[in-house]
């Protein structure tokens, strides 16, 4: 039977009440959590959301799960690692077991959708026309249509290299690339790309030493010094000196024929 004076009482949902009711809801509990915290069942505490306007857990927030299946990703893990490494803003949310959950707001994942910086982290070939995350990927799947990603076995099979020589040029600063777990590199970045291999080297001295060279070097004990010839020729002086050993070998070789 209903108290005659109920509208008398205090009325329970004061505004402190409705502020900590809408923390709760950003922490991502629950109806049923947040009505054993204020001793109210849950159905209470969807009515109360509803009457002052109140967006439940699953309206405000996205967990890791929810997440990967908007984007048609097999495994929640791979949105776990795109919040730990900054790539996605999440926030904890409620406790599951020995774990918290990750939540993530619809605004932050949109902002990761259309930031060109993370178009390589996921196929937006994956997300079709019925998803609530189309209208976000418009500017990606532009990308995507004109840009193309290589892994570092396409890059090698290109050039004619082992792999191991695509990681050095990477390592060295040679080629750009992007990381998603592995390296990529875009298409556009090798268009007029030379490999170092082939590009000419600086300073670079033939191997074979002219007449004029071989003159400088055999008037060694009689005329410039190492030095000297090493500045006019462009060698170093370990070069000089082994030609000039040749040479005395080669004259002696020659006199010992002629005897």
């Amino acid at each position: 039977m209903t108290d005659p004076n109920w509208r008398r009482k205090p009325k329970y949902w004061t505004n402190d009440r409705l502020f900590e009711l809408s923390g709760l809801l950003d922490l991502g509990w629950s109806d049923a959590r947040i009505g054993r915290h204020f001793g109210k069942t849950a159905e209470a505490i969807k009515l109360a959301r509803r009457k002052h306007h109140l967006a439940p857990r699953a309206e405000r927030y996205l967990s890791s799960q929810r997440v990967a299946s908007l984007m048609n990703i097999s495994c929640s893990k791979t949105v776990i690692r795109w919040i730990e490494m900054g790539y996605l803003k999440g926030k904890r949310g409620v406790r599951i077991g020995l774990h918290r959950t990750w939540m993530v707001e619809w605004d932050d994942l949109f902002d990761f959708l259309r930031d060109p910086a993370h178009w390589h982290r996921w196929e937006v070939s994956r997300i079709g026309p019925d998803s609530p995350l189309w209208w976000a990927c418009a500017d990606a799947r532009g990308h995507h249509a004109t840009e193309r990603y290589l892994t570092l076995s396409e890059v090698a099979r290109r050039f004619f290299v082992q792999t191991t020589t695509v990681c050095q040029w990477i390592g060295k600063g040679q080629l750009p690339s992007v990381r998603n777990g592995n390296h990529l590199v875009r298409e556009s970045d090798l268009r007029g790309w030379t490999p170092p291999s082939w590009q000419p080297r600086v300073n670079h001295h033939p191997l074979r030493y002219t007449a004029e060279e071989d003159a400088l070097i055999l008037a060694h004990p009689f005329g410039a010094s190492w030095d000297a010839i090493a500045e006019q020729t462009g060698r170093t002086h370990k070069a000089l000196t082994k030609r000039a050993r040749i040479l005395r070998r080669v004259a002696q070789q020659r006199a010992e024929r002629a005897a």
